[in-house]
């Protein structure tokens, strides 16, 4: 960065952040309308790119503090891509918002639960075994008393297996 050069103010970059979500919905609408063109008789394409549209009008009513949550969500690419679904989310017809303000609130409610699940699992104490085994007897419609016993049974195998360790000792 220039030295000489102002930091850009929060205004600048709230008007930014405005700015691309705007460019980004109608770039979306745009390329529909050419899919339309193209798709004549499915009827989707047109139909989100009014959607579309609409939602860039009200990109200017979009709270400054929820910008500013939007904006920083971008931090990776898991986000992007994120973003990228909850708009094809509209194309089919997954997602109603009734304004660009539900549909970042929406986008900054779902990184928020991702963080919240991603400490989840940093606190639980279960395995990777235990995860898995917990799946694949879901999976296969294991009654949950059985699936239950299963569970604790590898549970308390692996609190030995892990006291054995840390004693020196192996079962070998």
């Amino acid at each position: 960065m220039n030295e000489g050069m102002p930091m850009p103010s929060t205004t600048d970059d709230l008007a930014f952040s405005r700015n691309m979500l705007k460019g980004e919905l109608e770039d979306q609408a745009e390329w529909r309308r050419r899919k339309a063109a193209e798709y004549p008789d499915d009827r989707r394409n047109l139909d989100s790119a009014d959607e579309y549209e609409r939602l860039a009008k009200t990109v200017k009513d979009i709270p400054d503090d929820l910008l500013v949550a939007y904006s920083e969500a971008f931090e990776d690419v898991p986000d992007s891509e994120r973003w990228q679904e909850m708009l094809k989310d509209i194309f089919r017809g997954f997602s109603d918002f009734a304004n660009a303000t539900e549909l970042v609130q929406a986008f900054v409610d779902a990184k928020r639960e991702e963080a919240e699940d991603k400490e989840d699992d940093v606190s639980d104490p279960e395995s990777y075994l235990v995860k898995s085994l917990r799946r694949t007897l879901d999976w296969n419609d294991v009654p949950p008393d059985i699936a239950g016993k299963v569970i604790q049974l590898i549970q308390d195998w692996e609190k030995t297996s892990s006291s054995s360790e840390d004693d020196g000792r192996s079962d070998d």
